[in-house]
């Protein structure tokens, strides 16, 4: 990759990372500083590594409803489909967790027609989301009371736009000079990334299935780090 090309790529990355957190901020109304910090990233692959890690059982389950499956997830609205692609993550738990990433071909639903999707989908409007599982309910004839959660409606997940691959790199001189740039433009570095050293992003910003907070830690199951390293291997 060129100078200019990792410029352009940086700033692409950039701009995605605070369009995530403008989102988040919506759903949230926490401030954008706080959104643009939240925006999940993997564990970094030079700190200290967990011993254990939490995995969330995820109730995704796509309702196909006789319609074709995605044939890139096979119906599942997995990353990898049934074997799903696991990504280390801080979730702020009393352990790492093991999140895993949407299908980026048909945004986590599993269908390979969108003609009479629901709005189940990554980057739904989460108002949307919010009206169809109501009438969901009122169809069902469904006494229980109304979702506690108002983040996720009791689905104990949401879809966040996070980093799923990266590496740390040294900043190349042009890339140092538009960070000199921009910060003297005003733009504060709020990425927490040593001075000198840029976050490459192979893959971009992509959708993860985070576990809400309503969802009790009780419910996660405890993964030994040499566990997951063998299923790796």
């Amino acid at each position: 990759m060129g100078p200019h090309a990792r410029i352009e790529s940086a700033m692409v990355k950039n701009h995605a990372r605070k369009n995530a957190a403008k989102a988040r901020r919506a759903r949230t109304g926490e401030s954008l500083q706080k959104a643009l910090k939240a925006v999940r990233r993997p564990i970094p692959a030079g700190s200290e590594p967990p011993s254990e890690y939490l995995y969330f059982p995820v109730a995704l389950r796509p309702e196909l409803d006789g319609t074709a499956p995605c044939q890139d997830c096979e119906g599942t609205g997995l990353h990898g489909g049934l074997s799903g692609k696991v990504v280390p993550m801080d979730l702020e738990r009393s352990r790492p967790g093991l999140v895993l990433v949407a299908c980026s071909a048909c945004g986590g639903c599993g269908r390979a027609d969108h003609s009479d999707c629901p709005p189940l989908h990554t980057g739904d409007d989460p108002h949307a989301t919010a009206a169809y599982l109501a009438r969901l309910r009122v169809e069902a004839r469904d006494d229980s009371p109304a979702p506690t959660c108002a983040a996720c409606h009791d689905r104990e997940f949401l879809f966040e736009l996070g980093i799923v691959d990266a590496e740390l790199i040294e900043d190349t001189p042009e890339i140092a000079n538009y960070k000199a740039r921009a910060h003297a433009m005003g733009e504060e570095d709020d990425s927490g990334l040593p001075d000198g050293y840029s976050l490459h992003i192979p893959s971009g910003l992509q959708y993860l299935i985070i576990p809400c907070a309503c969802a009790p830690e009780s419910e996660a199951q405890v993964v030994p780090a040499a566990e997951l390293m063998t299923a790796a291997n």
